[in-house]
C-alpha cells in the first residue's frame, strides 16, 4: 500500500480552544523533511486540526498519524467498560458515546465523560478514585511491555504528566465528528483494502525511538516527532478492534 503524503498531529486533552501544545507535520513526496504545518492563528485548536485534515482528504492518498488512543481497553475484559449496562459494541459505539456526553465541551473537551456514571467508576482522578478502577491496558500496550519498550500508561489513569486518557476522550469525540463530516476516511490499516481513501491511525513515536537505541528528547529540545512518524493502527473492521502494525 502506498501513500500521497504522510500527517503527524501531536495532540493535547486540555480545556480550552486554542493548544499551543498541538503540532501538525507533513511528510509529502520527494526527498524534502516533512514540514511543519502553520498553526491557524499561532495555536491550533482541537476543531481547526480537522477543518485543516477536511482539506487534506483532497491531497489523495493520506496517511496520518494521532499520538492518542483511539479506545479504551477492550479485549482484556470483553468490554470497553465491564459491569456496566450501557452497551458499547464498538470502538464507532465508544466514539459516539463519549462525543454525546461531552456534548457541551469547548472544543471536543471530554472531561465531563469521566465525571459520568457509569464511566466515571473506571477512572483514577486527582478527585476521586473510581471503584472499579484498574491499571488496564489494549493488547498493543501489553505487547510494548513485553519487548521492552516502556509501561504506557493506561488512559484510565488521569493523575500526573503521563496521563493519557483526557487527550484521548477528547481525540474520541474529535474522531466521531471526522466520521459524521468525511466518511470516507478509514480508520486503521488494512492490506486488504485498495481504495485510495485518507487513513487515519495512531503512532507511537517514543517505541521508534527506543528501537533505534536514541533516548526521546527531554522538553525543550527540537521536537523529533518532525523527523520520524511512526504508525501503528487500529483495524476497526476487526471484532475485537485488535492492532496491527504497519
Amino acid at each position: 500500500m502506498t501513500f500521497d503524503a504522510f500527517v503527524g498531529v501531536d495532540w493535547s486533552g486540555a480545556k480550552g480552544s486554542r493548544h499551543r501544545t498541538i503540532q501538525v507535520a507533513m511528510c509529502e513526496p520527494g526527498d524534502g523533511a516533512p514540514r511543519i504545518v502553520p498553526a491557524p492563528g499561532g495555536a491550533w485548536s482541537r476543531r481547526g486540526v480537522l477543518d485543516w485534515m477536511l482539506d487534506a482528504e483532497h491531497q489523495g492518498r493520506v496517511l496520518a498519524g494521532f499520538d492518542f488512543s483511539f479506545t479504551v481497553p477492550f479485549v482484556d475484559r470483553g468490554a470497553y467498560f465491564p459491569g456496566s449496562r450501557r452497551s458499547l459494541p464498538t470502538a464507532r459505539d465508544l466514539w459516539m458515546e463519549v462525543d454525546r456526553v461531552s456534548a457541551d465541551g469547548d472544543d471536543f473537551y471530554a472531561g465531563a465523560f469521566v465525571d459520568t456514571q457509569p464511566f466515571a467508576a473506571h477512572f483514577q482522578t486527582p478527585r476521586a478514585i473510581g471503584a472499579r478502577f484498574s491499571r488496564r491496558h489494549k493488547v498493543v500496550e501489553r505487547a510494548c511491555v513485553t519487548q521492552g519498550l516502556g509501561w504506557p500508561e493506561t488512559v484510565f489513569h488521569l493523575i500526573g504528566p503521563k496521563q493519557v486518557g483526557l487527550g484521548s476522550l477528547a481525540g474520541m469525540r474529535f474522531l466521531a465528528a471526522l466520521r459524521r463530516e468525511a466518511p470516507k476516511f478509514v480508520f486503521g490499516l488494512s492490506t486488504r483494502s485498495r481504495r485510495a481513501d485518507p487513513r487515519l491511525s495512531r503512532c507511537f513515536r517514543g517505541f521508534f525511538w527506543r528501537l533505534a537505541g536514541r533516548a526521546w528528547p527531554k522538553c525543550g529540545q527540537p521536537n523529533p516527532s518532525t523527523k520520524c512518524w511512526p504508525a501503528m493502527a487500529l483495524d476497526l473492521r476487526r471484532p475485537q478492534g485488535c492492532w496491527t502494525t504497519m
